[in-house]
């Protein structure tokens, strides 16, 4: 909530921030007590004990994760997940740090338990790494810039406030930016070029989850169902969906 309290303030305003004055605290309580955001917004020009800190709201974390059981296994073989990459559905919509820390530990329990009573029952299989085309030689700012492109749809359409309109907006901007990135001769062989693919991916992911939930929860708020709140559950995706999907 204070989040989109932020940010509906930003977007009244043309600054792209706001204020967070903690001057009233005094100069032993801010040393004291904030060393390192002193310390970083000193690097930047910014005295926090005599000026107002501007302020964004920002992502530390991803809420979801690869599904498991009990024990931390997916359903694929051999595959287990633990801590903030895993979705357990302990927590809901909302996972809070305290909360994902203490998961972690009850699940790296279990999941070392489970391992333990399975034994050394895993196939042996020798791993033989996937043919690699040719590299070719492309400018590090191609991929930046394309990077920065896939950041910019995300943080405007696809983060604290969302809508149908700007769902479909991210979604046709990131399927065409995958596209280019595709077709460009040599980029999926360039492992930057690759990382960014499946940022794209996730990123398409993401918004096709988001366009599936016709409710208002926990991090997921959206203009178009902000009073409704309901126990849908959005179907699976895969990339299956994402190659069936058309671009306009």
């Amino acid at each position: 909530m204070v989040a989109r309290a932020i940010d509906a303030e930003i977007q009244r305003g043309t600054r792209g921030h706001v204020w967070l004055d903690i001057r009233h605290l005094g100069e032993k309580a801010i040393y004291h007590h904030f060393p390192t955001i002193l310390s970083h917004c000193a690097s930047r020009g910014i005295d926090i004990t005599k000026q107002a800190i501007p302020v964004v709201p920002a992502a530390h974390y991803s809420c979801g994760g690869v599904a498991t059981n009990l024990q931390g296994a997916t359903d694929v073989t051999n595959l287990y997940a633990i801590g903030e990459t895993a979705y357990t559905g302990l927590h809901g919509a909302n996972r809070m740090a305290s909360n994902s820390l203490l998961e972690c530990l009850v699940f790296a329990h279990s999941c070392a338990n489970a391992l333990k009573e399975q034994g050394d029952a895993s196939p042996s299989v020798e791993f033989e790494p996937p043919a690699q085309a040719a590299a070719i030689a492309l400018p590090k700012t191609v991929f930046n810039d394309m990077r920065h492109r896939m950041r910019a749809i995300m943080s405007q359409q696809v983060s604290i406030v969302r809508s149908t309109a700007g769902l479909s907006t991210a979604l046709k901007h990131l399927k065409a930016l995958l596209t280019r990135l595709e077709e460009m001769e040599g980029a999926l062989a360039d492992p930057e070029g690759k990382r960014l693919q499946q940022a794209l991916q996730l990123a398409l992911l993401t918004v096709l989850a988001a366009q599936q939930r016709h409710e208002s929860r926990g991090l997921h708020f959206t203009t178009d169902w902000s009073q409704q709140q309901s126990l849908a559950v959005a179907s699976s995706l895969t990339m299956k969906d994402l190659a069936a999907w058309p671009v306009e």
